[in-house]
């Protein structure tokens, strides 16, 4: 008796939930014409290559046969990705100069993705950080993925920002501009420069002691004489005021 494989499937299941026995036949070597083999009660089991035998017997009905396939065994590879890395610490609490360098990449692909904090970089040098925990994901193109927590720490303490209240705006190229120690740690910033009644005479966003600073002109462009100017700083965390003095 020759059974179809989607019936016989039914069949063993349904047996199985009245209570049935099941045995394994012993593993039998064939050709690619499969073998047929007659039960002594009659039965004809048909072998066919790469599939086993299950016999269900029942005490009443006879001998049902099944056949059910050997799946092939899923293999598991757990291939590593391995990277090498180097942290510059940020000079203290709240700057954003810390950086991490990538040195090599191994295993897996060659054809890596780099990402830092969910954030897709273009270069194996990730800096403007701050102290803290980062995340750093390396994937492979053929899926291969490695995270790994980089905790940054800070050399110094909290960024206390500082006030110059002098400088010499002369072109000498010492002390030529207004400069603000640790302003990086708060780049969201708004600075007004004012003379003694009160008249606006520069107002800036993101001051940076760089390309964005005072360097005693007005926003008409009017250099400043010799004499006390004050100023307002703002910041996303809080608002100073002071006074500066330009001496040429």
């Amino acid at each position: 008796m020759r059974t179809l494989l989607t019936i016989s499937f039914y069949l063993f299941a349904s047996m199985l939930a009245v209570g049935f026995g099941q045995n394994s036949l012993s593993a039998v070597v064939i050709g690619s014409q499969g073998k047929t083999v007659n039960s002594t009660v009659g039965n004809s089991i048909q072998y066919t290559v790469g599939e086993s035998v299950i016999l269900t017997s029942s005490s009443s009905a006879g001998n049902i046969i099944t056949q059910g396939f050997h799946q092939p065994q899923s293999m598991l590879s757990n291939t590593s990705l391995e990277i090498f890395y180097s942290v510059q610490n940020a000079t203290c609490n709240g700057l954003y100069d810390a950086i991490i360098i990538i040195d090599s990449i191994s295993g897996c692909d060659g054809n890596y993705s780099v990402s830092l904090n969910g954030v897709l970089q273009d270069s194996l040098r990730l800096d403007s950080l701050a102290a803290g925990s980062h995340i750093l994901q390396i994937t492979s193109s053929d899926g291969c993925s490695l995270n790994e927590t980089i905790n940054i720490e800070a050399d110094g303490t909290d960024c206390d920002i500082e006030f110059y209240n002098a400088f010499s705006p002369n072109n000498d190229g010492v002390n030529d501009y207004w400069h603000i120690e640790k302003v990086e740690s708060y780049p969201n910033n708004t600075v007004q420069i004012f003379d003694r009644w009160g008249v606006l005479l520069w107002k800036t966003n993101g001051y940076n002691n760089m390309d964005i600073r005072w360097e005693g002109i007005s926003t008409k462009g009017q250099e400043m004489l010799n004499g006390t100017y004050y100023y307002i700083f703002q910041s996303d965390n809080f608002i100073n005021k002071g006074y500066v003095e330009i001496t040429k």
